[in-house]
């Protein structure tokens, strides 16, 4: 039963492996670590085959492959998108190679994670001031988790921030959460985790929507070898939709990006492309 488990969870069958699993918690004689290790790989299971029932009807329309270290290097936005950078062209001490930097189009302000005492990699926020920057801000305990955040991108709208977090739970590696700033309050909301195909098993680093250019852009490192990461051009809804009628293999592969055209079954692709701007590409 174990090792039939693993076979269909490798082959994409998710639902038929939890079934090979209960068989094989049932043997009276496992020991404990064979028992405890089961029931972990079904837990995790089960909480996947949930996330395949909540998988958005998203178009990605491109697709690019490059080393980790030149994440920023490819990226093109619209002015008023605001400007990304890496974190260490700004502050050299830093030690993630791949954090992103947020400056919104006014450039009063800059977005980024740092390590900051008593805490691991936080969210924080500086306010530009005449002769340089002020002090780190810490975002609130509602965003900053006792994992690590980073990659803050903001739309334009400057209350809807997306990010990355390893903290409890993801569904592996880094997950994307987006949360709303309250003007008012000047709080932020509970943040939300996004669904699959934002989200997967493995690396999530980033989730930037040009609403100039119609364009959003995911990186992943899933489907990806070490050390590269996948850049993922979509076209962004303005109402959340889920996948119907698709069998879990499907959604698997819908879920996973496993050939972004798939997301094009059923759709007048070149209508979608005419109503985005056409913008320098990665």
């Amino acid at each position: 039963g174990w090792y039939l488990a693993l076979t269909h969870e490798t082959l994409g069958a998710p639902d038929v492996a939890l079934a090979e699993l209960d068989a094989y918690l049932a043997i009276n004689n496992l020991s404990d670590e064979r028992r405890e290790t089961a029931i972990s790989f079904r837990d995790s299971l089960q909480s996947y085959v949930r996330y395949l029932e909540r998988v958005e009807d998203i178009t990605f329309i491109d697709s690019l492959r490059i080393p980790l270290t030149t994440l920023y290097q490819v990226l093109h936005l619209s002015p008023a998108a605001g400007i990304v950078l890496p974190t260490q062209s700004l502050f050299p001490r830093m030690n993630l190679d791949y954090g992103q930097a947020y400056f919104p189009e006014r450039n009063d302000r800059v977005f980024y994670a740092d390590t900051l005492p008593g805490y691991g990699l936080e969210l924080v926020a500086r306010h530009r001031l005449l002769d340089g920057w002020g002090d780190p801000e810490r975002l609130p305990e509602t965003i900053n988790t006792t994992g690590n955040e980073f990659n803050p991108y903001f739309l334009q709208d400057g209350i809807t921030l997306y990010y990355a977090s390893d903290g409890p739970g993801t569904m592996g590696g880094y997950d994307l959460y987006v949360t709303r700033f309250n003007p008012v309050s000047k709080t932020y909301l509970q943040p939300d985790h996004l669904n699959m195909p934002f989200n997967s098993r493995a690396n999530d680093y980033f989730l930037l929507i040009d609403e100039i250019a119609g364009r959003g852009y995911l990186a992943t490192d899933r489907n990806t070898p070490a050390g590269e990461v996948t850049i993922y051009t979509f076209l962004p809804t303005a109402e959340k939709a889920l996948v119907n009628g698709k069998s879990i293999k499907e959604r698997i592969e819908l879920a996973e990006i496993r050939d972004f055209r798939a997301t094009w079954a059923g759709k007048n692709i070149d209508s979608l492309l005419q109503r985005t701007r056409r913008i320098q590409p990665l």
